[in-house]
Order: C-alpha cells, then sequence, then structure tokens
C-alpha cells in the first residue's frame, strides 16, 4: 500500500525547508512537481524517480501523483505551504481512498515578514491578486475590506502579463489606511 505527501518545500530554498518535509522528501520513491520547484529540491532527490512539468499542469500532477501513490510512496511539492495557494486543496478535491498526509512549510508570506522586518502580528490575511478564479472586483473588496480592518497583507501572485496593473491598483487601496511609513515588499 503507497502513501501520498503533500510536501510544502519552503519559500525557495531547501535551507528553509522544514526538518519534516525533507525527511519525507528522503523516504518518497516518487516526486513530482512543477520543474522549478523540483530544481529548488534537486540535491534531494537525485536517487529519485521525478516526474515534473511546466506551469500550468497542476491538474495534471495531482492526478499522477494520486495513482502513482497507489502502490508507491509519493510526494507532490508546493512552494510555501502546500495548503495556502498549494497542491493540497486540488489534492484533497480529487482524491478517493487513497492514503494522503499534508506535510505544512514556511510560508512565502512568513518568509518575506521576516526579511522586510514585518512579522505577521496579530491579525493577517492573504490575498491573492489572481483573477483566474476569483472576480477582480471581489479581490478589490477583499483588499479594501483588509485594509480598512487594519489587517496586515501578504499579496500573493502580484503581477503576470495579462494583469500588470492589479498590484498598482490594490496598493493603492491600501494607501488609503496606512501610514507612509508601514513597511512594504
Amino acid at each position: 500500500m503507497g502513501k501520498l505527501y503533500v510536501v510544502g518545500i519552503g519559500p525557495g530554498s531547501i535551507e528553509n525547508m522544514t526538518v519534516r518535509a525533507v525527511n519525507v522528501i528522503k523516504s518518497s520513491q516518487i516526486i513530482i512537481g512543477y520543474s522549478k520547484y523540483i530544481d529548488i529540491i534537486r540535491n534531494l532527490v537525485k536517487d529519485k524517480k521525478v516526474f515534473s512539468t511546466g506551469m500550468g499542469g497542476e491538474m495534471e500532477r495531482c492526478k499522477r501523483a494520486l495513482k502513482l501513490s497507489r502502490d508507491n510512496i509519493v510526494s507532490i511539492v508546493s512552494t510555501g505551504d502546500s495548503g495556502i495557494y498549494g497542491m493540497a486543496g486540488l489534492i484533497l478535491e480529487l482524491r478517493e481512498d487513497e492514503q494522503v498526509e499534508i506535510v505544512p512549510g514556511i510560508t512565502a508570506s512568513s518568509a518575506a515578514g521576516s526579511v522586510v522586518g514585518a512579522p505577521l502580528m496579530h491579525d493577517n490575511c492573504n490575498i491573492s491578486l489572481s483573477d483566474i478564479m476569483t472576480p477582480y472586483e471581489l479581490i478589490k473588496k477583499r483588499v479594501e475590506l483588509a485594509a480598512s480592518g487594519d489587517f496586515v497583507i501578504s499579496f500573493y501572485n502580484p503581477k503576470s502579463h495579462g494583469r500588470p496593473r492589479y498590484l498598482k491598483e490594490c496598493m493603492d487601496i491600501v494607501r488609503k489606511y496606512r501610514k507612509s511609513s508601514t513597511p512594504v515588499a
């Protein structure tokens, strides 16, 4: 009987991975992930069977991971924490009776906050600026409510070629509620 681990590999380097994430990857027979994420952990997976795809192959990766996990120990990797804009949600939606364990990782928002001296104190939130699954008007409403509620806000997916103005527009919303000395990164 196999098992699927959904592993958060942290914000971009092996040094920022949890011990649990490293150990699970080392104990897995098969590793699946976006090719850039596999590159981050390349030194950990030299002796493993590795399947990687380009951007946009999330559904394919999840289905393959679930299928292979029926008879193998498999890890599917996401940067940051796999439960925050990672693969955990999709895996749980698609799974039937496969054994699945989520291995959390250090989030990009936690790492960024520590670098700029803006820890995620008290209440905080993550807001994705991607409009693939959420209409932009709803994104702006969420930003407005979070900023007016004095939340520390971490923006995920801040820019793309199809939405180059979203970050600036959302920052303009936040500026209505923040001092000019507020750390931004």
